[in-house]
Parts: C-alpha cells; structure tokens; sequence
C-alpha cells in the first residue's frame, strides 16, 4: 500500500501542459528502493531471453514472434512484466491498480471507459521519426525511463510543435533515471526519438502503457 499511495500521489501532483499538445512529466515517480531493483533486474535481462519476450519488432519487417532464429535481429524487444523478474510483476500490478487509470485519465479529462496494461521495452535499433500516435487506437501514452544512469539523456523524447511542412523542438524529455513522461495523442502531439544504433553496451528500457479506448 506503500509504494501505491507513493504513485498516486506522484501523479495526483503532476501539472498538464498543454502547450504544444497535452502532456505531464514526472520526475522520481516510483519509490527509490523499488525503482533500484527495477534497473538491476533489467541488467540481468538479456536480448536473447524467450521465456520472458512477448514480442520483437525487427526493423522494415514489423513485429514477429521471437524465436532463436530472428531474436538477434530485433531492433525492440517486448518483455512480459509477469515472466521477467518478481519487481516486474510488482510494478505491473502498481500501474494496473484502477486508481492510476482513473487519476491518469482525468488529468487529461477523459471520460470514456479504456484499458491497457505495461510492456518492459528494450529498444536497440529504431528510428522514429515525428509521428503523434493514433488517437484513434489509444487514449494515452506513458512511459517511464528506466535507465540505470544519466551517461545517454540525449535519447530522451522530444516534444515537437508542427509548423506546415517543418517542426521545431518545444522541449526533451532527457532519458534520465525514473523519470514518467505521458501524452493525450491527437492530430498534433508531434514527438520523436533520435535513432538508436546498435545499443547493446546500455539498455535503453522503458516501460511503457497505453490505454486503448473500450
């Protein structure tokens, strides 16, 4: 009960911006001693690891099945929370708590009944270019950064505002230890990633959630 009243204080204090498009960060969002044994049991987690793998996307292919055969080639990595470690089945069951939906949808003044759950993600070749996400398919995006130290912020998200046919960088969300960014997709929540090459010396991890409208 602890590390949920933690959370949801943390959310119930975010402040939404709405400029360029309806957004929140978060910094120091879980527990310390829960976030440090989160990273450590991503250390040990490794690319190859099929027990614990929902899915991999393999870059100009999409998304696959992992087998021993193409894992090598995924340039994101899926991991189920609840075969990967027991803090990952713990902080899954934090943000699956109804409460955190319920605070989460009203900061962006959603009324329309959706669900969703976390992924442990892993990406170590991607390129994502300015996209604002399908609003049609999911109500909200969140991430938490689960980077074990500071040494890549540049591989934080940038928030983009859409000027005809160019962008300009509102801000970076740095790519920093603990720290949750989320957003109201729609026709103007321009984001992007700088691409990510062969990231296997660090874990570029996140866990990610969307809710899907119902």
């Amino acid at each position: 009960m602890e590390h949920s009243d933690y959370i949801l204080s943390k959310i119930n204090k975010a402040m939404v911006s709405t400029h360029p498009f309806p957004h929140f960060i978060i910094h120091d969002f879980l527990p310390q001693e829960l976030y440090d044994r989160l990273v450590q049991a991503n250390d040990k987690l490794t690319n190859d690891n099929l027990n614990a793998i929902e899915k991999i996307e393999i870059p100009e292919q999409g998304f696959e099945k992992p087998t021993a055969e193409n894992v090598h080639k995924a340039g994101t990595i899926t991991y189920n929370m609840y075969k990967a470690d027991d803090v990952h089945a713990e902080v899954e069951s934090l943000l699956s708590d109804v409460k955190v939906k319920e605070l989460i949808l009203n900061k962006f003044n959603i009324k329309q009944e959706a669900h969703g759950g976390a992924e442990l993600v892993r990406e170590i070749n991607i390129d994502l270019k300015p996209h604002t996400d399908d609003w049609r398919e999911f109500v909200v995006h969140f991430q938490l950064y689960c980077p074990i130290d500071d040494s890549h912020s540049n591989l934080g998200v940038k928030i983009l505002e859409k000027n005809e046919d160019s962008f300009t960088e509102v801000k970076q969300i740095s790519y920093v230890p603990n720290v949750v960014w989320c957003i109201k997709p729609g026709d103007d929540s321009w984001h992007k990633v700088e691409p990510i090459k062969d990231m296997t010396e660090f874990n570029r991890d996140s866990i990610t959630m969307r809710y899907f409208a119902s």
